[in-house]
């Protein structure tokens, strides 16, 4: 490298430049890692279900938040890798975490430390699962099938028999379990 080239914002010769600016100067001018002031995480109160990318996922506790539950807002430069992220809760109100975050960044050859806060607002969502355990609501598919030896009956002869099996069946069930199906369908298998 010349000797006559410099960074343009502190003047030091001898380092690598990108755009006339040392790697020094463009980590103090550009944002490494960014996280939004306040952001919204939604979590079932019952399992700690969390409410991600149009999904349900299990896993954590409905009163402590992850750093997979922030992960995902942050906003992070794309010539930055992130060594290290550690999430700390620093206030806690009914509904709001106040969370204060450092990231280990590395950024043209240099390693930083970026401070990030975030306020999070919990929003309490009851998940599917457990909506539908609350309201009593399940769901089974239940399948007759012929036997798996080879086809010597003719397939008339084979649903007059899954009828008798069902019946059978329907006669033994309990008054509440008859009660909840639905419907009854026959298709080619079954």
């Amino acid at each position: 490298m010349p000797s006559a080239e410099f960074c343009v914002v502190c003047g030091r010769t001898g380092r690598a430049l990108t755009d006339g600016v040392c790697p020094e100067c463009a980590a103090d001018r550009t944002p490494l890692v960014s996280v939004p002031e306040q952001v919204e995480v939604v979590l079932c109160p019952q399992c700690g279900a969390r409410w991600s990318k149009g999904r349900w996922s299990r896993g954590g506790t409905p009163l402590v938040l992850s750093s997979d539950d922030l992960e995902h807002f942050l906003s992070v430069h794309p010539e930055v890798g992130i060594r290290k992220l550690r999430w700390e809760e620093r206030a806690r109100r009914a509904s709001m975490r106040e969370i204060a975050g450092e990231a280990t960044v590395r950024f043209r050859g240099l390693e930083r430390t970026v401070p990030l806060t975030v306020h999070a607002h919990i929003i309490a969502r009851t998940c599917t699962d457990c909506g539908r355990r609350s309201g009593k609501y399940y769901t089974a598919l239940v399948q007759l099938r012929g036997e798996v030896a080879p086809r010597t009956r003719r397939p008339k002869e084979l649903r007059r028999r899954l009828d008798l099996i069902w019946d059978e069946l329907w006669r033994e069930a309990r008054p509440d379990w008859r009660n909840a199906v639905a419907w009854r369908e026959e298709l080619p298998e079954g």
